[in-house]
């Protein structure tokens, strides 16, 4: 505790986090940072500061677990950072309603991708039908972010991939980690790139894969929505008729490890992968993991920019090809200093007045 007087008051970068995977890419870069951040997300906050844990805090991060709470910290806000730039359906509305704050009192928004691949970030589709909420159609063409600035994480101009931090910052060392041998399933085949007839020929290979490597553990981590969404029949069907030697992730199904919370840090400790393309294909890059990338012949372009990649269509192409580490052209580690210079200046170039701040009081 300090008494007011004495306590050194400090602007802070506000990260809108949508789920988890957002809010442990915004810890790691407020760790890495020379910058003050507030961490907002409305997901349980019990179990998400308890998965934290496994990380080092070198950072004064504090977290925002409500809508009211914002309203009440916004005046201490100097820029907003969001993982989306686009009005999205499936956004809750505290989202929208913070953009919105922001907007009213001039707050500097920022963007950030919350994937390796990812639309408003050098990817778009062809899809004749535009629908932002559908596992059945895409985007269509190429979007404008409704935010001004924009940061990648990609190629000369960008700051570097925050999850090439993770090994750095973990208090127990990945390479101290004992598991037993096991291959990483990563799959997110729950979107408009991939229709039933790619799952169910993606999944038939892995089994068929699988049946011919009894003797080996595989760890299959799929993406939430394929889980969840009732829509993805063929993936909750196809894993009825798994082989025994397939294992799907997570303290609540058939296999854990203590504090492996995440795809990535079991990538880390793996002997391969086996992937759809994903933004984890950054993360066995980063830690040098061989990987299978499964290949329907819709991805030719995002393919170009890898100077290595271990694609496969049928069973021949997985069971007599060596695999090797993806290596994406564009793809570097996680750059601080580049970061914080960056939303420095932005934050410098437009300050939001005491004037502008009052107005807040209209979302009460």
């Amino acid at each position: 505790m300090k008494a007011l007087w004495n306590a050194e008051k400090q602007k802070r970068i506000l990260f809108l986090c949508n789920n988890y995977a957002q809010v442990e890419v915004a810890y790691l870069i407020a760790n890495s940072s020379q910058l003050n951040f507030i961490i907002y997300s409305n997901i349980d906050p019990v179990s998400t500061l308890e998965k934290l844990k496994r990380f080092k805090k070198k950072a004064d991060i504090k977290f925002v677990f409500n809508f009211n709470s914002i309203l009440f910290t916004f005046p201490n806000v100097s820029c907003v950072i969001t993982f989306v730039g686009h009005i999205s359906p499936v956004l809750r509305s505290e989202f929208t309603n913070v953009l919105k704050l922001a907007i009213k009192t001039k707050t500097p928004i920022v963007e950030v991708p919350h994937g390796l691949f990812q639309y408003g970030f050098g990817f778009s589709d062809d899809s004749s039908i535009i629908e932002s909420a559908s596992t059945d159609y895409g985007f269509g063409l190429p979007y404008d972010s409704i935010v001004p600035n924009k940061v990648s994480f990609l190629g000369e101009d960008g700051v570097g991939n925050p999850r090439s931090l993770m090994g750095q910052l973990r208090k127990i060392p990945l390479t101290e980690c004992v598991l037993p041998r096991y291959a990483v399933i990563s799959t997110n085949t729950n979107w408009y790139m991939y229709d039933e007839h790619d799952q169910l020929v993606f999944f038939d290979l892995i089994f068929q894969f699988a049946n011919l490597n009894s003797d080996l553990i595989f760890i299959w981590c799929p993406h939430p929505s394929e889980v969840s969404s009732p829509a993805n029949s063929a993936f909750n069907t196809m894993m009825k008729m798994r082989p025994p030697n397939i294992f799907l992730y997570g303290l609540d199904r058939d296999i854990y490890f203590y504090q492996f919370e995440t795809t990535e840090e079991l990538i880390s400790s793996s002997l391969f992968g086996i992937s759809s393309v994903s933004s984890v294909l950054a993360d066995y890059q980063f830690f040098s993991k061989p990987c299978y990338v499964f290949n329907n012949g819709r991805f030719d372009d995002i393919f170009s920019l890898f100077s290595s990649v271990t694609l496969f269509k049928n069973i021949d192409d997985l069971s007599t090809q060596q695999s090797v580490p993806p290596k994406n052209l564009l793809l570097k580690s996680f750059d601080s200093r580049k970061f914080d210079a960056i939303i420095s200046n932005i934050t410098d170039l437009s300050q939001s007045s005491s004037e502008d701040i009052s107005s807040y009081v209209e979302f009460l």
